[in-house]
């Protein structure tokens, strides 16, 4: 979504620039702004949340190598999650969008918690 954003606003300025549109500015609102504001808060949220999971995993656990393995679950299942979504693109148009995001977190919560009961 976001290449296809960038090609339309590079081919939107380029048209707009050539001609007698050049005192003209454009702006693409809606999905395609809140989905670039959502993924640049989503990805700090992200880091700050596996930096807290690991300190509370080591704390709980009382061993790094067991929160290690724990965190070794999420991106596995992270790779899982994108190959599922590229086979469903095989079969219907499902675009990577803030529900779809939303499904993600759901599935690392899902699979650090099964890998915290496997481990105990």
């Amino acid at each position: 979504m976001k290449s296809f954003v960038e090609n339309i606003d590079k081919s939107v300025t380029a048209f707009l620039s050539g001609g007698s549109y050049s005192d003209l500015h454009t702006q693409f609102r809606g999905s395609a702004n809140e989905l670039n504001l959502f993924l640049n808060e989503f990805l700090k949220i992200f880091l700050a949340a596996l930096i807290v999971l690991a300190l509370l995993l080591y704390f709980t656990q009382k061993s790094a190598k067991l929160a290690a393995a724990v965190l070794c679950a999420v991106p596995l299942s992270f790779a899982g999650g994108m190959l599922s979504l590229h086979v469903l693109n095989l079969f219907t148009p499902q675009s990577l969008d803030v529900i779809t995001m939303i499904g993600f977190v759901i599935l690392m919560g899902l699979v650090v918690n099964n890998t915290i009961l496997f481990v105990n």
